[in-house]
């Protein structure tokens, strides 16, 4: 009996396999094999395919073409994402879709930017009768209960890895459905793929529109491959038609040809990219057996920013060796303005390997830059070591030092995502040619005492993280500020002293990294208690305000050259500076917008320009106020390793009292970095106080060292 039972539960076993495997078929982009669909069965369609996926917060969609190969007859199918950020898409088809009782299916899929046209299927029947777009693979199944099953794949090895991966699935797991999508099934061992954006600003100013990078590189080589056998059909027409020539129309149509050299040549000198194109392509035309012409009009191509048609060029052109390192050369820089570092990199080796002195050490630098977008530091500083070994150029050697630093502080970047503990700080001494009771900060009084003096400065933040993701973290931060005058002697300045604040506070704040409208954003979600301690009339330091405290810091980078910022903030604030009278505490609450604008490619050069409101509700008139800011910053670099800045602001206060004031204040100042942990700073500033009740002019200096371990 046991015996018997035994077979028959191998019996049970084994026939499934066999039956699923019947209906199953794979069809290959090459060969004679159709597949046959019958309008009597419904149908669906899977595809994975990452260049559709454009918005990873929505449903995208895109197009698929059946064609009976009988008939001729297309089908367009319209694919949605089964969901966002899936990348994968699917459609079904009742029962009787198709014209015909049955057809014999081939499936295409073009680049979905050529089917922006409502001509979309006299475009298709074109690009399939001219065979300039292939076949794609699929494998189908015939289900009893959801008919055929269709998985398209991109190439044919993607295809059979699916397929053995999907039959180890069926031996492995019981829980594996005959509907289930073959794609499906491959995706669940792969890993999840995180799109973040660091916390930095300037990191997060490198991943901008770097999101969806991946789709990108799809779709250029998706329509690569449709441009190649475009051009491919075109230059072989063309070279065919040249064998009719007689000798005499060969010699006229090499002098037009020379001609039209001279013509791109020259345009090329007046940065007439377009007119050098054209110069460049006839010639190749017209001596088309001439393939260092045809090379040419490919680097002409990517002079016109025409970076995919540039790299088919030249990928079809077969220049003498005399040409070969320029022609890897320009493919290597197509590749990189497409931002496809991987691929700019390997071309850029080619390079380098031929010591061709006009381009080994150029390509030597675009890798290094290539490597650093791909996170690969210490490689990246080889590259730019290769730079300043060969290069004859001071200004490249210069770039190529600073682009080593550059390397260096994204490598610490990076390393700091693994530490828990940070601490930054600020230590330095101000002369002060008229100390004003409290800042700006601290309730916005700003009152002159009319003494000079020389403050000393000290500032700490430490930063523990005892949560951090990709995505999110969430961190404990401890800021201390203190102030203390001395008179320009260094003795004792009793009067400015009555203006120095201590400042102690604690944030706990949340980090979200992400996208915003396929944008790198991140925000800051942070609660905080602030504690401000002053000795305002010599009896001794007390404590004058605490704050509760919420901000919501937002950091948008919308292209490469430019970041926005938007922050918002509430605090209730609980005010002793009246003693036991309440009428000094406030609600307060603030908007500050800014943006940071990069002038210049090697990040040396930035315009900052910010406005900022700001309202205290107290129910002391001579408290409560509203604020209005406005300011330019400009940095740029200067000397080597030194930045200098300058900055015009200005703001409007109004009191609920009589008091109003309008404040100007320019800044100017240079830093430079010590080490990688220290760096030098000194700045003066003139401010003018134009106020109903509290006019004032003065300035100061301020020199102090600051710190990040």
């Amino acid at each position: 009996m046991k015996q018997l039972l035994l077979i028959l539960f191998i019996f049970l076993q084994i026939i499934p396999g066999y039956a699923k495997k019947d209906r199953f078929n794979v069809f290959k982009e090459e060969g004679d094999q159709r597949a046959t669909l019958k309008n009597s069965k419904p149908f669906s369609v899977f595809y994975e395919k990452v260049s559709w996926n454009e918005n990873p917060t929505q449903i995208d969609q895109g197009y698929l073409y059946i064609r009976d190969r009988q008939t001729g007859e297309l089908i367009e199918v319209f694919l949605t994402e089964t969901e966002p950020n899936s990348s994968l898409f699917s459609v079904e088809y009742p029962v009787g879709s198709f014209k015909q009782a049955q057809i014999e299916a081939e499936i295409y899929s073009p680049p979905q930017s050529m089917l922006q046209t409502i001509r979309r299927m006299e475009m298709m029947n074109n690009l399939i009768r001219d065979q300039t777009i292939k076949r794609k693979p699929f494998l189908m199944r015939s289900l009893r209960e959801k008919g055929y099953v269709i998985d398209v794949f991109d190439d044919r090895e993607a295809a059979i890895s699916a397929y053995n991966h999907y039959r180890k699935q069926l031996g492995l797991t019981s829980d594996v459905t005959e509907s289930t999508s073959i794609v499906e099934v491959a995706n669940q061992e792969k890993p999840v793929t995180k799109k973040v954006i660091d916390t930095s600003t300037l990191q997060s100013l490198f991943l901008a529109n770097e999101t969806n990078q991946d789709a990108t590189n799809a779709k250029n080589l998706e329509m690569r491959e449709v441009l190649k056998g475009v051009e491919q059909k075109r230059r072989e027409g063309v070279k065919l038609n040249a064998k009719n020539w007689s000798k005499a129309e060969t010699e006229k149509n090499k002098k037009l040809a020379t001609d039209s050299i001279k013509l791109g040549v020259d345009a090329l000198k007046n940065q007439n990219f377009k007119e050098s194109l054209d110069g460049f392509y006839k010639a190749s035309d017209l001596a088309p057996d001439n393939e260092d012409i045809y090379q040419q009009y490919g680097v002409s191509l990517f002079r016109d920013k025409k970076f995919n048609q540039a790299i088919v060029v030249l990928d079809l052109s077969n220049p003498s060796n005399e040409r070969l390192a320029e022609k890897n050369f320009y493919l290597a820089m197509s590749y990189f303005q497409l931002k496809d570092y991987g691929k700019a990199t390997e071309y850029f080796d080619k390079v380098i390997a031929t010591n061709d002195p006009s381009f080994a050490v150029t390509a030597s630098f675009y890798k290094g830059s290539s490597l650093i977008e791909m996170g690969e530091y210490e490689k990246s500083k080889l590259a730019f070591q290769y730079v300043l070994d060969n290069s004859k150029d001071p200004k490249l050697d210069e770039r190529a030092e600073k682009f080593i630093d550059y390397s260096n502080d994204r490598k610490r970047l990076q390393d700091k995502r693994s530490n828990w503990f940070f601490i930054d700080g600020v230590l330095g001494l101000m002369y002060d040619s008229n100390i004003t009771l409290a800042n700006d900060q601290v309730r916005e009084q700003g009152t002159a005492t009319g003494a000079e003096g020389v403050r000393l400065l000290a500032q700490a933040t430490t930063k523990m993280r005892p949560f951090y993701r990709e995505t999110d973290e969430i961190s404990v931060l401890i800021n201390l500020m203190t102030l203390k005058s001395f008179d320009t002697s260094f003795a004792s300045n009793p009067l400015g002293e009555t203006a120095d604040p201590t400042l102690i506070g604690i944030d706990v704040p949340w980090t979200h990294r992400g996208t915003l409208g396929q944008k790198g954003y991140f925000f800051d979600l942070a609660p905080g208690y602030e504690t401000i301690m002053m000795d305002l009339d010599g009896t001794g330091t007390a404590t004058i305000t605490n704050s509760m405290k919420l901000n919501f810091f937002n950091t948008l980078v919308i292209n490469k050259n430019w970041i926005a910022k938007g922050d918002w903030g509430l605090s209730s604030n609980d005010s002793n500076i009246l003693g036991d009278e309440t009428s000094a505490d406030s609600i307060a609450g603030s908007l500050r917008l800014s943006s940071i604008f990069i002038l210049n490619k090697d990040l040396e050069r930035y315009l900052i320009p910010d406005f900022a409101y700001r309202i205290n509700d107290a129910e002391a008139a001579n408290y409560a106020f509203n604020r209005v800011d406005l300011g330019v910053t400009y940095i740029t670099s200067i000397f080597d390793k030194w930045m200098w800045n300058s900055r015009f602001g200005y703001f409007l206060a109004n009191y609920e009292s009589t008091r109003t004031d309008n404040n100007y204040t320019f800044s100017t100042g240079v830093s430079t970095r010590i080490n990688s942990h220290w760096n030098w700073n000194l700045m003066g500033s003139y401010i003018i106080n134009d106020s109903t009740t509290n006019q004032y002019k003065k300035f100061n200096i301020l020199s102090n060292v600051s710190f990040s371990y």
